[in-house]
């Protein structure tokens, strides 16, 4: 009498097979997550370049003011930039760095942190002011928003001043509004909380100014020798040190320098 013999059955162990799926599920979910990242980026990259294209007055170098002086800086449309956004307040430059923004201010402190300048949603938002604080920047203190992007935009810039190089070379912040130039000096820069006092807006009096100002100098990591009065203006700076998570770069710089411009407006 013979025997049988029995064929064993072969395949792929089920386990392993499930595990393969799910890598290639979570590499495949991956790559088109850094794909839409990377398209977002570009289209807020673009509509920021556009509308500094179409802000910026051009000026040819042989132009010159009223009093025949070759115009010295930037001279920016702001009838326009205020028919193509109502809450267009200003624009923010630092130079040799990619901080080059209109500056928006809403009726709170969310809208811009995920819409652009023209209203679009963007992760990488709009510079914005807090909705606290005086539109004109006539606070005592002005807080300005901006995201730290993974491709340098917005207030990424605020990640290099921990160096103390980069910090004294970029110490001058440029606000342009109402046909003038604003001059804003680093006074303080520091790692702080989301919650921490720097964001205090209710400051009644000269004598909280100036504790507050105190307060913000002996906290910097670095001694720049300003001092700073209860009836001084100062703009300040903010962004995450990180994508998650409380903490927060701010930079403080005190108003020394206001530039009329408008006789180069014609």
């Amino acid at each position: 009498m013979s025997e049988k013999k029995t064929k064993k059955k072969g395949g792929l162990p089920i386990f392993p097979v499930i595990l393969l799926v799910v890598f290639l599920g979570v590499a495949v979910f991956s790559l088109i997550k850094i794909i839409s990242i990377n398209s977002e980026y570009k289209k807020s990259e673009k509509e920021y370049n556009d509308i500094a294209k179409e802000a910026v007055i051009f000026i040819d170098d042989s132009e010159t003011g009223d009093s025949g002086d070759v115009i010295p800086y930037p001279l920016f449309n702001h009838k326009y930039l205020k028919e193509r956004n109502s809450d267009y307040v200003g624009w923010i430059q630092i130079d040799d760095t990619e901080v080059n923004y209109p500056v928006t201010f809403g009726v709170d402190n969310e809208y811009y942190v995920k819409h652009s300048f023209d209203g679009r949603w963007t992760s990488s938002g709009c510079i914005f002011t807090d909705c606290r604080n005086a539109a004109d920047f006539s606070s005592f203190q002005t807080i300005l928003y901006g995201h730290s992007m993974l491709d340098h935009s917005m207030f990424f810039t605020l990640q290099r001043y921990p160096r103390s190089d980069f910090f004294y070379s970029h110490q001058n912040v440029e606000i342009y509004r109402d046909n003038k130039l604003y001059i804003y000096t680093a006074f303080s820069f520091f790692k702080t909380e989301s919650d921490s006092y720097v964001y205090f807006t209710d400051l009644n009096s000269e004598s909280d100014n100036q504790a507050f100002a105190n307060r913000l100098i002996r906290d910097s990591y670095f001694n720049t020798g300003i001092s700073v009065s209860g009836s001084d203006k100062i703009i300040t700076l903010s962004t995450c040190v990180n994508p998650t998570g409380p903490e927060r770069w701010v930079l403080h710089c005190k108003l020394t320098d206001v530039i009329d411009l408008s006789e180069y407006y014609h």
